[in-house]
């Protein structure tokens, strides 16, 4: 994972966009992966009210429990889901 420290030295190093377009825009960058955390962080963003919130961690704890489909023909390595990247330190059992 690239923290935000480090994009920001590759970008004071690079050089100079030639072609004149610039978007100075407001950025947030978040860990990898879902957690209860990121769940918090975005609704909190978004001024939800409380009821919206836990409603959204009821459905990220469910979705936790649930077996990944496999029926897709994609090949990818699998991460378990109660994995630390994906998982919050906070997250209930």
């Amino acid at each position: 994972m690239v923290s935000k420290a480090e994009l920001e030295q590759k970008f004071a190093t690079a050089p100079e966009y030639k072609h004149g377009f610039v978007a100075d825009i407001e950025e947030e960058i978040l860990p990898k992966g879902l957690t209860e955390d990121t769940v918090r962080y975005i609704s909190e963003k978004k001024k939800e009210p409380e009821w919206l919130l836990e409603w959204r961690l009821r459905a990220y704890r469910h979705w936790l429990t649930m077996k990944e489909p496999t029926w897709a023909n994609i090949h990818y390595e699998r991460r378990s889901r109660a994995s630390p990247l994906t998982r919050s330190s906070t997250a209930s059992p």
